[in-house]
């Protein structure tokens, strides 16, 4: 028996509010019980492609040691490759042959689809090794590009059975796809996580690979995200910042190596490994000015994300003093406070440094600072004359 790291499984139908970094269009169901996309590029004209994949025990809980993986492929937005699966390899480099081959099509009977009409989407089994269930293995898919094509395509792995999104195949999950025994694609009552081989219908086959992979888990996730941390943005929600150092959290699959970079080498590569929850923080620092962010994140399955974040801009606090600006009290001898009206004799005379870069909010603290600046000046002179 094979136990994933307990964690709460997090549903891929409320990803977190923060930004997600995977912006890869997702297969023709949606996220449901896709729980890794991998982008691959078939250079050449009817050229083949091994995309590598690996179970790793922290990431699948397998109670008996083996489970049906799902395989689908589809050309990524934009390209004209006519993507098709034609081997599973196993890690002793041999070809699955209980690898089962289907299509999206809900005309396809269901002895064309057995016959092999469709190769659209594939099920293939895994099996960990024999007395050694906590020995991460690799398997390959092997995709070649038909008709003289080529191009970027997109490689969708799924648990199938895994109706709800949930990452576990559930005994609610068995009850839901027999109740829908005899659904196409055409129907309302049709719902295309159920349909475990994707050729368009509901069927008994369907009822057996959920059966097969009940209690099956996985706690991957096709995203990572990041989140700027509210305590270091001190002109939230503005991303408007006087702190150097500013902290993201964010989320990925567990176990997952995820890279901060600056496209203009502001600052070293920045690398940090997720916990078993999939949680990372990161401190990244900052220059003067507008700062960019690229992430990457690459997990033990084998999924690549590339992605970056909204821009966050630093302003030295020697240019302007957010907490000075707002409660310093004038020098002795001024009778005015931050609240008070700017003299008209010199509000006109101000001009922002361009620093600034024309923010309103920074440019309302410089100016109130100014003003209490120059007040207390008139007011001081004006003790000592007297």
């Amino acid at each position: 028996m094979m136990q994933s790291q307990k964690s709460e499984r997090r549903s891929r139908k409320a990803k977190p509010a923060a930004e997600t970094l995977e912006a890869r269009s997702l297969l023709t169901g949606g996220a449901g019980n896709t729980f890794a996309l991998e982008s691959v590029t078939i250079p050449s004209a009817g050229g083949t492609v091994n995309v590598p994949f690996t179970i790793d025990p922290r990431n699948f809980t397998l109670p008996k040691g083996k489970f049906a993986l799902g395989v689908d492929v589809a050309p990524a937005s934009g390209s004209s490759v006519k993507p098709l699966i034609t081997e599973i390899i196993s890690p002793t480099g041999n070809p699955v042959s209980q690898a089962f081959h289907s299509i999206y099509n809900p005309h396809l009977t269901h002895l064309q689809v057995a016959s092999g009409k469709g190769t659209s989407a594939v099920l293939t089994p895994i099996v960990m090794i024999p007395g050694q269930p906590n020995t991460p293995v690799t398997y390959q898919v092997q995709i070649t590009a038909q008709g003289g094509t080529s191009g970027s395509v997109l490689v969708d792995f799924y648990l199938p059975g895994d109706v709800n999104g949930t990452g576990t195949v559930t005994k609610q999950d068995v009850q839901e796809v027999r109740s829908l025994v005899g659904t196409r694609a055409n129907s309302k009552r049709y719902n295309f996580q159920a349909d475990t081989n994707r050729d368009g219908r509901i069927g008994l086959i369907d009822v057996a690979y959920t059966r097969q992979n009940l209690g099956v888990s996985t706690n991957l996730l096709p995203f990572v995200s990041a989140q700027l941390n509210p305590a270091t943005d001190t002109s939230y929600p503005s991303r408007l910042t006087t702190d150097q150092i500013i902290q993201f959290n964010g989320q990925a699959s567990p176990y997952a190596t995820v890279t901060f970079t600056s496209p203009k080498n502001d600052f070293s590569p920045i690398t940090t490994t997720t916990n078993a929850q999939g949680n990372y923080t990161v401190n990244v620092p900052l220059v003067q000015g507008m700062n960019y962010f690229n992430v990457a994140s690459t997990d033990l399955f084998g999924q690549h994300i590339t992605g970056s974040v909204t821009p966050v801009q630093y302003v030295d606090p020697k240019v302007v003093n957010f907490q000075d600006s707002l409660t310093t009290t004038p020098p002795s001898g001024s009778a005015s406070t931050p609240s008070d009206p700017p003299p008209a004799s010199t509000s006109n005379s101000l001009t922002p440094p361009s620093s600034l870069n024309g923010h309103p909010k920074l440019i309302a603290l410089w100016t109130r600072r100014e003003m209490k600046i120059i007040k207390a000046s008139s007011g001081s002179s004006s003790g000592t004359t007297g």
